[in-house]
C-alpha cells in the first residue's frame, strides 16, 4: 500500500513558513510600527477593548471582595457566640459540681 501523493503546488502559491520563523503564540498583540489612520483606529479599538475588560474584572473583583467580607464577618460572629456558649457551659458545669459538694476535704 503506498501513501497518497500530495497534489502539486502551483508556482505562484507561497511555500509554508517554517515553525522556527513564526511569531510566538504569546505575542497576541500585534506591533503597531506601520500603518496609518486605519492602524491607529485598530490600535484605539484594541486598547479600548482591553481597558473595558480590565475595568469589568476590577468591578467584579470588588463585588466579590465586599461579599466575602460580609460572609467572613458573619462567620466570625457565629464563632464568637459558639466560643461564648462553650465557655459558659463549662463554667456552669463547674459551678454545678461545686454546689453539689465536689472538692470536699475529708
Amino acid at each position: 500500500m503506498s501513501l497518497p501523493k500530495t497534489p502539486p503546488r502551483p508556482s505562484d502559491m507561497p511555500l509554508p513558513v517554517p515553525l522556527s520563523s513564526r511569531r510566538s503564540a504569546h505575542r497576541a498583540t500585534p506591533r503597531w510600527t506601520t500603518g496609518g489612520p486605519a492602524m491607529d483606529e485598530l490600535w484605539r479599538q484594541t486598547i479600548e477593548t482591553r481597558l473595558i475588560a480590565a475595568e469589568t474584572r476590577h468591578a467584579v473583583d470588588e463585588v466579590h471582595r465586599s461579599n466575602l467580607e460580609k460572609r467572613l464577618g458573619g462567620i466570625e460572629d457565629t464563632l464568637k457566640w459558639l466560643v461564648r456558649l462553650i465557655i459558659g457551659g463549662m463554667a456552669m458545669a463547674m459551678l454545678g459540681y461545686l454546689l453539689k459538694g465536689g472538692f470536699t476535704l475529708g
